[in-house]
């Protein structure tokens, strides 16, 4: 008999139906004190109260979830049940557009905005790209050397600024011989790079980072303000970032390769890295004299890796610029001494 008791304390079917109806003050406080006894009683009530629901709600209930008049007291529990779930629904669905979902991402800010000075640039017709394939450094192990007697075979030679008579005037004339060694290198994505983890104690880049925040599409119109960027600074690994950048080359996306070398340029600027690619983005969007410039500095760079590539587009900027007779004068040593690009000068002015 207490269960029972207990039981018809909770709201009733028909508590709720005269609630929703009655005009009666007095009666529907009488009401509320009985769903005050239980909060999941008082809940409901506000969500049917407040949710603008009325009997026709009632009936579309009943309809589709007790078809036949209510017999017993199971089957009166889960009327209760059902009744109380939807209240609450309405109660919260009521209250979700007061709270916006705002979701937000970093991203770097050349993902998203490139300088004025890279956008403007614009790139070589597909044809007369050099293609980033061209300058992969694969040909070290597949290029078999001129056959020589072992005795008498030669250290390889280094590239010298006296091998290159139009750079000459560029140094001081008693500057016979630049003093270079080979750093150690690493592929990423079969892009040969110098692994600047070894010489730098801390290889780091210190970015600019977009925020980039949003609501759902049917709340943006309430609060414009919260999809606007922020703009903060981001500390970067150079190994994470000179690897992204070799990402974008193979996509050949030279702009936005440009705008990253040159960050790293910014930090770091005898990086060889990022003075030979950015030097090959400038060659790709038709800017040959500062792609000659970069060219040069890989030359004189106290890191010999990239001489080879380096002379060669060097040679290419020229002749693409039209100075041709720099051109000849680089291709003729190229092909003199020989090499992976030897074969290439054949095909040049």
């Amino acid at each position: 008999m207490s269960s029972n008791k207990q039981y018809h304390k909770h709201l009733s079917r028909e508590d709720i139906r005269v609630y929703l109806s009655t005009q009666d003050e007095r009666q529907k406080r009488i009401i509320e004190g009985k769903a005050m006894e239980h909060d999941f009683d008082a809940e409901a009530l506000d969500g049917w109260a407040s949710g603008n629901a009325g009997i026709s709600d009632l009936n579309r209930l009943d309809k589709r979830f007790n078809p036949r008049k209510p017999k017993g007291r199971i089957i009166l529990s889960v009327t209760v049940i059902i009744l109380v779930t939807a209240g609450l629904l309405l109660l919260f669905n009521k209250q979700r557009p007061e709270t916006q979902t705002i979701t937000a991402v970093n991203v770097e800010k050349t993902d998203v905005i490139l300088p004025d000075s890279v956008e403007n640039l614009v790139e070589l017709p597909k044809t007369e790209l050099i293609s980033i394939r061209e300058v992969k450094q694969q040909h070290k192990t597949t290029v078999p050397a001129p056959h020589t007697d072992e005795k008498k075979q030669a250290p390889k030679e280094q590239i010298s600024v006296n091998q290159l008579p139009l750079l000459k005037p560029e140094f001081p004339a008693h500057t016979n011989r630049l003093s270079k060694t080979e750093a150690k290198e690493i592929y990423l994505n079969n892009l040969k790079l110098v692994d600047y983890r070894v010489y730098r104690k801390r290889p780091n880049l210190m970015v600019e980072s977009v925020q980039l925040t949003g609501v759902p599409a049917d709340q943006e119109k309430q609060d414009e303000t919260v999809r606007e960027p922020k703009v903060a600074d981001l500390e970067i690994a150079y190994y994470d970032y000179i690897k992204k950048t070799t990402d974008l080359l193979n996509e050949e996306d030279f702009k936005q390769a440009l705008a990253r070398c040159n960050i790293i340029l910014a930090h770091y600027p005898d990086d060889l890295n990022a003075l030979f690619y950015s030097g090959l983005c400038y060659y790709n969007l038709a800017e040959y004299g500062k792609a000659a410039e970069l060219f040069k500095q890989c030359l004189t760079n106290k890191f010999s890796n990239f001489d080879e590539e380096a002379e060669w587009m060097l040679a290419k900027s020229y002749e693409a610029s039209g100075d041709t007779e720099k051109a000849k004068v680089i291709f003729l040593l190229i092909k003199e001494r020989g090499g992976f690009y030897s074969k290439k000068t054949d095909s040049s002015k």
